[in-house]
């Protein structure tokens, strides 16, 4: 299980492959999808926000 929870520090606005709402982070501008395992979909399907970016073999 990953424990990266989806902020890249350079960029807190911007989410990867984590879709659970974290209090006091700042309102997202996008969101990435890497690929498609268990870990990376965290909170994906209660997800509000931003339009998801991923690969055609993600889609």
């Amino acid at each position: 299980m990953s424990t990266f929870l989806g902020i890249a520090k350079k960029f807190p606005e911007i989410r990867i492959d984590y879709f659970k709402e974290q209090p006091g982070t700042l309102p997202l501008k996008a969101c990435f999808l890497s690929h498609i395992h268990s870990d990376h979909l965290l909170g994906l399907d209660n997800y509000i926000g931003p339009v998801v970016y991923c690969s055609p073999a993600t889609q």
